[in-house]
Protein backbone atom coordinates (compact mmCIF):
# COMPACT_ATOMS: atom_id res chain seq x y z
CA UNK A 1 0.00 0.00 0.00
CA UNK A 2 2.91 2.31 1.20
CA UNK A 3 4.54 1.68 -2.31
CA UNK A 4 1.45 2.70 -4.44
CA UNK A 5 1.20 6.08 -2.67
CA UNK A 6 4.60 6.67 -3.31
CA UNK A 7 4.09 5.84 -7.21
CA UNK A 8 1.10 7.71 -7.18
CA UNK A 9 2.67 10.91 -5.62
CA UNK A 10 5.49 10.39 -7.90
CA UNK A 11 3.39 10.52 -11.03
CA UNK A 12 1.46 13.26 -9.26
CA UNK A 13 4.33 15.36 -9.24
CA UNK A 14 5.71 14.84 -12.10
CA UNK A 15 2.27 15.55 -14.08
CA UNK A 16 2.55 19.08 -12.07
CA UNK A 17 6.00 19.72 -13.20
CA UNK A 18 5.79 18.98 -16.81
CA UNK A 19 1.77 21.13 -17.25
CA UNK A 20 2.29 24.12 -19.04
CA UNK A 21 2.36 27.17 -16.97
CA UNK A 22 0.93 29.53 -19.52
CA UNK A 23 3.19 32.15 -19.62
CA UNK A 24 6.43 31.85 -22.46
CA UNK A 25 9.38 32.46 -20.50
CA UNK A 26 10.89 35.80 -22.29
CA UNK A 27 13.58 38.57 -21.78
CA UNK A 28 12.38 41.86 -23.19
CA UNK A 29 15.36 43.29 -25.38
CA UNK A 30 13.11 46.53 -26.38
CA UNK A 31 9.67 47.42 -27.51
CA UNK A 32 9.74 45.05 -30.30
CA UNK A 33 12.19 42.33 -29.86
CA UNK A 34 12.96 39.72 -27.62
CA UNK A 35 15.32 36.94 -26.59
CA UNK A 36 12.96 33.90 -25.96
CA UNK A 37 16.54 31.17 -25.16
CA UNK A 38 16.98 30.66 -29.20
CA UNK A 39 20.49 30.87 -30.63
CA UNK A 40 19.03 34.47 -31.60
CA UNK A 41 16.53 37.40 -30.73
CA UNK A 42 12.41 37.27 -31.99
CA UNK A 43 11.81 40.39 -33.79
CA UNK A 44 8.21 40.79 -33.40
CA UNK A 45 5.18 40.87 -35.66
CA UNK A 46 1.43 41.84 -36.02
CA UNK A 47 -1.32 38.64 -36.29
CA UNK A 48 -0.61 39.32 -40.26
CA UNK A 49 3.04 39.31 -40.32
CA UNK A 50 3.33 42.80 -41.22
CA UNK A 51 6.29 44.71 -38.79
CA UNK A 52 5.98 46.96 -36.16
CA UNK A 53 8.66 49.36 -35.06
CA UNK A 54 9.01 50.84 -31.30
CA UNK A 55 11.88 53.45 -31.05
CA UNK A 56 15.19 52.21 -30.30
CA UNK A 57 16.78 52.26 -27.04
CA UNK A 58 20.80 51.27 -28.32
CA UNK A 59 21.45 53.61 -31.18
CA UNK A 60 19.26 56.04 -30.85
CA UNK A 61 19.02 58.78 -33.28
CA UNK A 62 17.71 61.37 -30.94
CA UNK A 63 17.51 62.18 -26.75
CA UNK A 64 13.41 62.20 -27.72
CA UNK A 65 13.84 58.51 -29.27
CA UNK A 66 15.94 56.67 -26.75
CA UNK A 67 13.32 57.85 -24.06
CA UNK A 68 10.16 57.01 -26.25
CA UNK A 69 11.84 53.63 -26.71
CA UNK A 70 12.67 53.04 -22.89
CA UNK A 71 9.04 53.72 -22.38
CA UNK A 72 8.23 51.17 -24.84
CA UNK A 73 10.66 48.51 -23.48
CA UNK A 74 9.10 48.88 -20.32
CA UNK A 75 5.71 48.43 -21.50
CA UNK A 76 6.41 45.73 -23.16
CA UNK A 77 8.00 44.13 -19.97
CA UNK A 78 4.73 45.65 -18.28
CA UNK A 79 2.60 43.49 -20.42
CA UNK A 80 4.17 40.18 -20.13
CA UNK A 81 4.64 40.55 -16.56
CA UNK A 82 0.68 41.55 -16.08
CA UNK A 83 -0.75 38.92 -18.37
CA UNK A 84 -1.75 35.55 -17.25
CA UNK A 85 -0.57 33.55 -20.50
CA UNK A 86 1.86 34.95 -23.10
CA UNK A 87 1.54 32.83 -26.34
CA UNK A 88 4.80 33.40 -28.80
CA UNK A 89 4.42 31.50 -32.71
CA UNK A 90 7.78 31.95 -34.46
CA UNK A 91 7.74 32.38 -37.94
CA UNK A 92 10.70 32.23 -40.34
CA UNK A 93 14.78 34.16 -39.78
CA UNK A 94 13.49 36.56 -42.28
CA UNK A 95 13.10 39.62 -40.01
CA UNK A 96 16.52 40.70 -40.48
CA UNK A 97 20.43 40.50 -38.44
CA UNK A 98 19.21 36.69 -38.71
CA UNK A 99 16.36 37.24 -36.02
CA UNK A 100 13.51 34.85 -36.13
CA UNK A 101 9.98 36.50 -36.47
CA UNK A 102 7.49 36.39 -34.27
CA UNK A 103 3.78 36.95 -32.88
CA UNK A 104 3.43 37.48 -29.03
CA UNK A 105 0.31 37.82 -27.26
CA UNK A 106 -0.37 38.48 -23.76
CA UNK A 107 -4.03 37.54 -22.28
CA UNK A 108 -4.67 36.65 -26.16
CA UNK A 109 -4.02 40.51 -27.32
CA UNK A 110 -0.99 41.09 -29.95
CA UNK A 111 1.16 43.39 -27.67
CA UNK A 112 2.53 45.19 -31.04
CA UNK A 113 -1.12 45.73 -30.95
CA UNK A 114 -1.16 47.60 -27.36
CA UNK A 115 2.12 49.35 -28.45
CA UNK A 116 0.53 50.99 -31.38
CA UNK A 117 -2.64 51.97 -29.78
CA UNK A 118 -0.78 53.37 -27.19
CA UNK A 119 1.73 55.25 -28.94
CA UNK A 120 4.76 53.65 -28.17
CA UNK A 121 4.69 51.91 -31.92
CA UNK A 122 4.18 52.47 -35.30
CA UNK A 123 2.22 50.28 -38.42
CA UNK A 124 5.93 49.96 -40.04
CA UNK A 125 9.62 49.33 -40.18
CA UNK A 126 12.49 51.87 -38.97
CA UNK A 127 10.04 54.46 -38.72
CA UNK A 128 11.49 57.78 -38.48
CA UNK A 129 10.90 58.72 -34.75
CA UNK A 130 12.85 62.11 -34.54
CA UNK A 131 10.69 62.98 -37.65
CA UNK A 132 8.01 62.50 -35.80
CA UNK A 133 8.46 63.55 -31.89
Amino acid sequence: MRKAICISMSIILFLLACAPTGKVALRVIDGDTVDAGLETNVRLTLNDGSGFDTPETFRASCPAEADLGVRATQRLRQLLDDAVTTDLKLGSRSCGFGRYCGVLTADGTNVGETLINEGLAKRSQNFDWCSAI
